[in-house]
């Protein structure tokens, strides 16, 4: 019987970020190899390698698309769950008003109206609402795409103004998901403000709603160029990001911790 292995995606990412070094630090004969077959009979060592990291990558791509889909269909169960509350307190609201129709001071259909109350009550708290209205659930965080266009210091304040802050992007999953929604609910506006910015020390890129260094970026071609020396702060250009003028008037994206963790279904007392 053939042996199986089973990698965890945490590991698998540890071993796609260990080959990505090998190969960042590979000798020019190397790099010519990977594009030429005919080097791979002299050395089927590299050429094993790197039909392993090719393997690996398309593991971890793929579970990748299946922590998407999960989200979208815990989302999709979420808003169900809500929806048959919803009807179930409507039936028995309805309940409620045909017993008070009746004119006959009767105690047994006082009773069974306060019972009915009650029921009323305690699956109205049942409805889980993880996003506040205008917001979208992804995952376990909501997102606010705001279409006014206002400078990058403005949306941060008014992010936080919303008891949230500028989104901070930490996957290809998290980014494809925002770069999508810009796309279809943009409006034709394809810059919008993101939490990334090297205003303390050129260079080095924070994320302001924490102050971490950015680890995941997709930045389009050439960039952050740092252009005439004033771009500080950066955005999402259509589906890659961009480094530009902090004073430049852009729509942006608000970023908080989803009320109820979809989940588990208890409610977060912590704002990411």
């Amino acid at each position: 019987m053939p042996l199986q292995l089973s990698f965890s995606k945490s590991y698998m990412k540890r071993i796609l970020l260990m080959s990505v070094f090998v190969i960042a630090f590979a000798s020019a004969n190397e790099k010519r190899f990977i594009n030429s077959s005919n080097d791979g009979k002299s050395n089927p060592l590299l050429w094993m390698i790197i039909n392993q990291i090719s393997g690996i990558d398309s593991k971890i791509t793929k579970l990748q698309d299946k922590d998407e889909q999960m989200n979208k269909q815990i989302s999709e169960l979420n808003h169900q769950v809500s929806s048959v509350y919803v009807k179930v307190i409507s039936k028995i609201k309805t309940e409620i008003k045909n017993l008070q129709k009746k004119h006959t001071n009767d105690d047994g259909r006082t009773k069974q109206i306060l019972k009915l109350t009650g029921d009323v009550n305690k699956l109205k708290l049942k409805v889980k609402k993880p996003c506040e209205s205008g917001w979208t659930l992804f995952g376990n965080h909501c997102y606010m795409f705001e279409l006014s266009k206002v400078s990058w210091h403005a949306a941060k304040k008014e992010c936080e103004r919303r008891l949230g802050h500028l989104v901070k992007i930490e996957t290809s999953v998290e980014n494809s998901f925002l770069t999508s929604m810009v796309t279809a609910y943009g409006r034709g506006n394809k810059d919008f403000w993101i939490g990334l910015n090297d205003l303390t020390r050129e260079g080095w890129y924070t994320w302001i709603s924490d102050y971490s260094t950015v680890t995941y970026t997709d930045w389009l071609s050439g960039n952050p160029d740092n252009s005439h020396g004033i771009e500080d702060c950066c955005e999402i250009r259509g589906s890659n990001w961009n480094d530009v003028d902090c004073s430049m008037s852009y729509s942006f994206i608000c970023e908080k911790q989803a009320q109820i963790d979809i989940t588990t279904g208890k409610r977060h007392d912590t704002i990411r």
